[in-house]
């Protein structure tokens, strides 16, 4: 169930509400569903200071909804909310809330109708796009969608409407909450009625907030309704990354006690969460974090449940990589590198394969432009440079071939879940759309995923580096058939960091552990400070100016080359990952340096003289490195 005020965002078409339900302005969407809560903020606000909720008012700006136990949802430390927390947040935001709900409002598990695909409400005709059906009066729509098998609890945009002050000393008769409850039954599936035709039937005006939590009982209410229980959790599956394995929440166990709450909250809020992002699967209390561990169960089911307790406790040290702080004392300053671990991992395959991973722009003449062959180069030149300066280097990818020994043809199964996953019939796709064909989804999981993964566990298992240097090359915009190709006028640089999980990367339930695995072990420290001092000597190198993401990705105050986001490689690599992206393949100077090859000295190129672009690309990278090594004890 999810309740809103006008929650804008794209148009609906829906039927009129019916009777004198909130007088006509609570409309009804209700779809198939099966009994799991998630809560979706918005902007939400009371006009008094008491009301369905008793709210207090603090410093910060949080709302959190409590049965007693933990917090339904929970905003800390003046997180900025968009009007809908699935949304990327673009720009700045005001905070949405100015209160903290401090009393019990308890929601059922499983309080979900299960009418299918019925909707009721009444519909705002006007400019304003919306998503869900407009209350005539403004006053609370409930809609039932069917999300990921989720049942969202929404809250729309801001509500003042001054709501009642306490509850109405009218309502003592049992018999309105009774007929209120039956008629939120004849909505259940199979019941043959229309909301609209259960609700106009009830002799009452719900003018009183009592009854809003009496429906919210209702619902839950099994005796009285036929609904579908949840299935046992025995036999539900986790929801997981494509490819991705069933977590093992143990590997938690040596963090409790190492982590004090305020420091959980600054770097999931600072580097790790989107704004909104955490809400359904992080509670944050005042002496622990209770994490869902498995999203496919109730939200509310304790089984699902794991607490990691706050502490000021020396943090585990289980680790293979290095702290700078930890590396032996620096003893030649020729050397800063000395005794320093590096793992190189080029982007992407090449080769045979650049076609496949759709890393191949092909210039009206000369060689094509491979982003893998060009990473290899990259890195077999960085190596040479690194090992100078005292350094351990090992390669993740040598050579123009995959890691992994899987091929498209080994994923054919899986790409077929995936169509289905998206409702895309996998042995009948749509016309002229080769995204959405079994053969298309098989390649894209072999280097996506497959390659990742495999990649991942060489470096985990065996290489067990101090950092990994990820490089690659960027592109802009579309390249054009072979033989037509497009040039970009952009040419720029940025460097990523692991951070900035979205809702929906956080439901899953691989990427929840994989993420608190980071954020527990302070990877984010060595990992940004590697990551700024890089970016700096690598823009001195290219003179290249910084790229700006609007959507997707949190900046790293401090330096505007610096950006955190969730990446397979930067996620599953458990250790600090620095991830490389200068310069802009289809670019056409950027173009033409690149197929000049590796050369020593300066060529006339674009009308000025220039070095080896691949030269250029390792030199700032390694004296990122030598700047940060330096500084060791």
């Amino acid at each position: 169930m999810r309740v809103g005020a006008d929650h804008r965002t794209d148009r609906a078409i829906e039927e009129p509400s019916h009777g004198d339900f909130f007088a006509g302005g609570l409309g009804m969407e209700v779809h198939e569903n099966d009994g799991r809560f998630l809560a979706e903020s918005g902007h939400f606000g009371f006009g008094g200071e008491e009301g369905i909720f008793q709210r207090r008012l603090g410093k910060r700006a949080a709302l959190g909804i409590e049965d007693g136990d933990f917090p339904l949802v929970r905003f800390q430390h003046d997180r900025a909310l968009a009007g809908s927390a699935r949304r990327i947040v673009d720009g700045s935001q005001q905070p949405g809330f100015g209160g903290h709900v401090v009393d019990d409002f308890r929601l059922i598990p499983g309080m979900i109708s299960q009418r299918d695909h019925r909707r009721s409400g009444a519909q705002q005709g006007d400019a304003d796009a919306r998503s869900d059906a407009a209350t005539s009066g403004g006053v609370l729509a409930i809609y039932y969608d069917e999300v990921d098998g989720m049942a969202f609890l929404q809250f729309g945009n801001e509500i003042d409407h001054g709501l009642a002050s306490g509850f109405a000393e009218d309502i003592s008769e049992k018999e309105d909450a009774e007929r209120l409850c039956g008629a939120f039954c004849c909505v259940q599936k199979g019941k043959g009625h229309d909301a609209g035709d259960c609700f106009s039937a009830m002799p009452f005006r719900l003018s009183n907030p009592i009854l809003l939590i009496t429906a919210a009982i209702c619902l839950g209410w099994s005796s009285s309704c036929d609904r579908k229980k949840p299935p046992s959790p025995a036999v539900v599956a986790p929801k997981l990354a494509p490819l991705g394995s069933a977590p093992d929440w143990s590997r938690l166990d040596p963090f409790q006690g190492t982590i004090t709450r305020e420091e959980f909250q600054r770097r999931l809020d600072s580097v790790y969460a989107l704004p909104g992002a955490s809400i359904t699967t992080l509670f944050v209390e005042e002496d622990r974090v209770k994490i869902r561990r498995q999203s496919t169960l109730p939200m509310l089911e304790a089984a699902g449940m794991l607490e990691l307790q706050f502490g000021n406790a020396s943090s585990p040290g289980q680790r293979f990589w290095r702290k700078r702080a930890e590396l032996p004392p620096l003893t030649d300053a020729s050397r800063p590198l000395q005794g320093v671990r590096i793992a190189l991992d080029p982007g992407h395959i090449g080769g045979s394969w650049a076609t496949i991973e759709e890393r191949n722009f092909i210039p009206e003449t000369g060689p094509p432009v491979q982003e893998g062959g060009l990473s290899l180069t990259t890195a077999r030149i960085l190596r040479t440079m690194l090992e100078s300066m005292g350094a351990e280097v090992v390669m993740v990818r040598d050579k123009l071939e995959p890691v992994t020994p899987l091929r498209p043809g080994n994923l054919l199964p899986q790409a077929r879940e995936e169509l289905q996953t998206m409702g895309i019939d996998p042995d009948h796709p749509p016309d002229n759309t080769p995204v959405y064909t079994v053969r298309w989804q098989s390649e894209k999981l072999f280097y996506r995923n497959a390659e990742i993964r495999a990649r991942a566990e060489r470096v985990n298992q065996s290489l067990h580096p101090d950092l990994v240097l990820c490089l690659h090359f960027n592109a802009a915009g579309s390249w054009g058939p072979p033989g037509a190709p497009l040039y970009s006028e952009e040419n720029h640089l940025h460097l990523l960091v692991n951070g900035a999980y979205n809702l929906e990367e956080l439901l899953l339930d691989d990427q929840r552990l994989e993420m608190l695995l980071r954020l527990l072990g302070g990877v984010h420290e060595e990992e940004i400070a590697l990551a700024e001092k890089v970016a700096t000597a690598l823009a001195a190198a290219t003179g290249l100016p910084p790229f700006t993401y609007h959507a997707g990705a949190l900046p790293v105050p401090g330096n505007p080359y610096v950006w955190s986001r969730n990446l397979l490689a930067n996620r599953l690599y458990a250790c600090p990952v620095v991830f490389c992206e200068p310069y802009i393949m289809n670019n056409r100077e950027v173009c033409a340096r690149l197929q000049e090859g590796d050369y020593d000295g300066e060529r006339l190129i674009g009308g000025r003289m220039v070095r080896s672009i691949f030269r250029e690309y390792a030199q700032g990278v390694a004296e990122g490195l030598r700047a940060y090594f330096s500084e060791r004890k």
